[in-house]
Protein backbone atom coordinates (compact mmCIF):
# COMPACT_ATOMS: atom_id res chain seq x y z
CA UNK A 1 0.00 0.00 0.00
CA UNK A 2 1.31 3.46 -0.92
CA UNK A 3 0.34 6.42 1.21
CA UNK A 4 -0.03 9.73 -0.63
CA UNK A 5 2.90 12.08 0.06
CA UNK A 6 0.55 15.06 0.56
CA UNK A 7 -1.34 13.16 3.27
CA UNK A 8 1.94 12.30 4.99
CA UNK A 9 3.04 15.95 4.89
CA UNK A 10 -0.30 17.05 6.36
CA UNK A 11 0.07 14.50 9.15
CA UNK A 12 3.65 15.65 9.78
CA UNK A 13 2.57 19.28 10.10
CA UNK A 14 -0.07 18.25 12.63
CA UNK A 15 2.25 16.02 14.67
CA UNK A 16 4.95 18.70 14.76
CA UNK A 17 2.50 21.16 16.32
CA UNK A 18 1.21 18.44 18.66
CA UNK A 19 4.76 17.77 19.89
CA UNK A 20 5.30 21.49 20.42
CA UNK A 21 2.11 21.70 22.48
CA UNK A 22 2.77 18.54 24.53
CA UNK A 23 6.29 19.60 25.48
CA UNK A 24 4.89 22.79 27.03
CA UNK A 25 1.67 21.33 28.40
CA UNK A 26 3.25 18.28 30.01
CA UNK A 27 6.42 20.17 30.97
CA UNK A 28 8.57 17.62 29.17
CA UNK A 29 12.30 18.28 28.80
CA UNK A 30 12.15 17.71 25.06
CA UNK A 31 10.97 15.66 22.11
CA UNK A 32 12.82 14.83 18.93
CA UNK A 33 11.23 12.99 16.00
CA UNK A 34 11.68 12.15 12.35
CA UNK A 35 9.40 10.68 9.71
CA UNK A 36 10.65 8.85 6.66
CA UNK A 37 8.34 8.47 3.66
CA UNK A 38 9.86 6.19 1.06
CA UNK A 39 13.46 7.34 0.89
CA UNK A 40 12.74 10.93 1.94
CA UNK A 41 12.86 12.50 5.39
CA UNK A 42 9.63 14.49 5.43
CA UNK A 43 9.83 15.60 9.07
CA UNK A 44 12.81 16.23 11.28
CA UNK A 45 11.88 18.20 14.37
CA UNK A 46 12.98 18.94 17.93
CA UNK A 47 11.18 20.80 20.70
CA UNK A 48 12.25 21.63 24.23
CA UNK A 49 15.61 21.58 25.94
CA UNK A 50 18.66 19.38 25.54
CA UNK A 51 19.94 20.68 28.88
CA UNK A 52 17.58 22.66 31.10
CA UNK A 53 20.22 24.15 33.44
CA UNK A 54 22.02 26.34 30.92
CA UNK A 55 18.92 26.49 28.68
CA UNK A 56 20.40 24.62 25.73
CA UNK A 57 17.68 24.10 23.12
CA UNK A 58 17.16 20.61 21.73
CA UNK A 59 17.97 20.41 18.01
CA UNK A 60 17.69 17.76 15.33
CA UNK A 61 21.48 17.41 15.52
CA UNK A 62 21.36 15.94 19.05
CA UNK A 63 21.78 12.17 19.20
CA UNK A 64 20.17 9.75 21.63
CA UNK A 65 20.95 6.16 22.52
CA UNK A 66 17.61 4.39 22.20
CA UNK A 67 18.75 0.74 22.22
CA UNK A 68 15.85 -1.75 22.32
CA UNK A 69 13.21 0.97 22.34
CA UNK A 70 13.61 1.32 18.58
CA UNK A 71 12.61 -2.27 17.81
CA UNK A 72 8.90 -1.42 17.81
CA UNK A 73 9.38 1.38 15.31
CA UNK A 74 11.77 -0.61 13.14
CA UNK A 75 9.22 -3.40 12.93
CA UNK A 76 6.31 -1.10 12.09
CA UNK A 77 5.57 -0.88 8.41
CA UNK A 78 2.53 0.30 6.46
Amino acid sequence: MTIDRAAVLDACAYIDEWFRFRVGFDRLPGVQAAVLHGDEIVLSTAHGMADAEPGTPLTTEHRFRIASHSKTFTATRW
